[in-house]
């Protein structure tokens, strides 16, 4: 069985209270990535040979996402790492590439 951990990472930390903030509001569940849920759904309905794990952490603030995704991956030792990326989040997403190329390279991400 394989191990698929979704995940969307914290909005960037630099524009978040700044002048160039692209947030609508402040609420943290202004912005959800709809594509994860599609694929969690899809693998679901279908009955994959695949265990999901998803994190939504686009309202949490960088460092801590980050030290969250990070536990998360150590415990979870997922196959393969979706990580849903839109305007907002796009530098922790890379962020979070570059860790798992250099963490975990056998990880598909």
């Amino acid at each position: 069985m394989k191990k698929l951990y979704l995940v969307t990472t914290s909005f960037d930390e630099e524009k978040q209270g700044s002048k160039t903030d692209c947030r609508i509001d402040d609420t943290p569940n202004s912005h959800y990535t709809m594509g994860i849920l599609y694929l969690e759904a899809y693998l679901e309905k279908n009955n994959s040979n695949c265990m999901v794990s998803t994190a939504y952490l686009n309202g949490v603030e960088y460092n801590e996402s980050m030290k969250r995704l990070k536990n998360d991956i150590k415990s979870l030792s997922p196959d393969v790492v979706g990580i849903s990326m839109v305007a907002h989040s796009r530098f922790s997403s890379f962020r979070l590439i570059e860790y798992l190329e250099k963490k975990y390279p056998k990880i598909k991400s």
